[in-house]
């Protein structure tokens, strides 16, 4: 996790270990579940875009909401060794968080081709 993140999430970046546990305890307990999985499923199938957003809760108790990407780096069998990855901050407006919310009940319901509002 880059330094800007823990701090957007009002967090001192060198409080923080680079463990996968420091980000975990952030993470919404249902937007965790949703990005596990997509990270096995990119693992397994690089064509899977490791490419979602989710909900933070910063330090003094609100919600961030946060698009997450990245890919992994495989080595010459294709295994992945490592994430690389990006953190974005989604704007406090509303808009962007009904279209996600819209597209993550539609997918989780099987909808695959969800047009964008």
């Amino acid at each position: 996790m880059s330094p800007r993140l823990w701090e957007v999430l009002g967090v001192d970046p060198d409080a923080k270990q680079h463990l996968a546990s420091e980000w975990q305890d952030l993470i919404h307990p249902d937007d965790l579940q949703l990005a596990l999985e997509n990270f096995e499923r990119h693992c397994a199938d690089p064509d899977h875009p490791y490419d979602q957003i989710v909900r933070y809760t910063h330090a003094d108790g609100s919600t961030v909401w946060v698009r997450c990407r990245g890919v992994a780096i495989r080595d010459s069998e294709g295994r992945p060794i490592r994430m690389l990855g990006a953190h974005n901050e989604i704007p406090r407006s509303s808009a962007p968080k009904r279209r996600w919310r819209r597209r993550a009940t539609s997918w989780r319901s099987g909808r695959k081709n969800v047009p964008p509002s």
